[in-house]
This record gives C-alpha cells, structure tokens and sequence, in this order.
C-alpha cells in the first residue's frame, strides 16, 4: 500500500487508526480503529454520508 497515492484526509485518518491500534496492543488495524479514527477528526464528509445513512452520530459513538 502506497499512503503518498491518499488524500491527506486520508492519511490522517490512517495514521490515527495505527495509532489507535498500537495503543491498544493490537498488531493489525481493524475497520474500529479506522471507524474511531474517521470520528474523531470531525470531517464533514463522514458527517455528511453518516446523515445520507441515516446513522445517528452521537448513537455510533456511544456503540
């Protein structure tokens, strides 16, 4: 995988999953790190395809 071909976007949100799954002793990331780590960057792409989806934000983050 060549992380230069993303967007920064992108690569933000990958490099926080990585982060998110060594600090939880993972050795792979899983679509839950990558889920937390779309969240936690406040994008409104991922609020605006969360709200075409119909997925409460608040609901998500709680599960």
């Amino acid at each position: 995988m060549n992380i230069n071909k993303y967007t920064i976007k992108s690569q933000e949100a990958l490099q926080s999953a990585v982060e998110l799954a060594r600090k939880g002793g993972n050795q792979a990331i899983e679509p839950a790190h990558l889920l937390e780590s779309l969240l936690s960057l406040g994008d409104s792409l991922t609020d605006f395809l969360l709200s075409k989806l119909a997925i409460q934000r608040p609901r998500l983050e709680d599960a």
